[in-house]
């Protein structure tokens, strides 16, 4: 992001970033396999994920480790909102959770996490709103030094081809990275989720039990 921040044009670049939604021990070989190879990425970590000491090796390899925010979903979720305007009229109270969360994790970690991606949830879709709403406003942004969302068209307007894992057997959409060069496109924004890339039975089933039971008391 430093780059692009200071307008410099990609060549040739795949930006990967993973969005630790379960499953820290599959994220850590991921990033082991990285590390031997000389890759850097992005790890983005929800509250029920974060690994201070994970967080800090990825920054001191020299990737980057921030903040994958859901307060929007969570505050429908612990408040049973089911109404897109009851949701919509408790913002400031969202927006103030979003800015203490984020703060107790640089606290915690002392990292700058300055860019920040949001969280998918089943809520989300529910509602038609994306927890992204949680950071309209630039005074909000600048007030809590957030300089990008992952989101942000200011990020994905230098790509001009973006991928997501999907799970097996379909793995990519809508194709692999490797066909995407092989396509002729030079600028690859890359999504993947560590729990899409090995079997781990119990934080995938905690994670599928965790959601069916959000689901029941929403």
């Amino acid at each position: 992001w430093g780059d692009l921040k200071n307008n410099n044009k990609l060549s040739n670049t795949c930006v990967h970033r993973h969005d630790v939604d379960s499953d820290l021990k599959t994220a850590k070989a991921i990033f082991e396999i990285e590390r031997k190879h000389g890759v850097k990425s992005t790890f983005y970590f929800r509250l029920s994920t974060l690994d201070v000491d994970f967080m800090r090796d990825i920054e001191r390899f020299g990737g980057e480790a921030s903040y994958h925010y859901e307060e929007l979903s969570t505050y429908a979720k612990t408040h049973h909102i089911k109404n897109k305007q009851s949701l919509l009229a408790k913002m400031s109270f969202i927006k103030g959770e979003f800015s203490r969360n984020l703060e107790s994790i640089r606290n915690e970690t002392g990292l700058p996490c300055s860019t920040v991606a949001a969280h998918g949830d089943f809520v989300n879709r529910k509602l038609g709103l994306a927890n992204t709403l949680v950071l309209e406003g630039a005074d909000f942004r600048r007030e809590n030094r957030v300089e990008l969302e992952s989101y942000d068209d200011e990020l994905m307007r230098h790509f001009d081809f973006r991928i997501s894992d999907k799970p097996f057997p379909e793995i990519w959409s809508p194709i692999s990275p490797i066909q995407a060069m092989q396509n002729g496109f030079s600028n690859i924004y890359l999504l993947t989720h560590p729990r899409q890339w090995r079997r781990s039975f119990i934080a995938n089933t905690y994670q599928n039990l965790t959601r069916i039971g959000e689901g029941l008391r929403w």
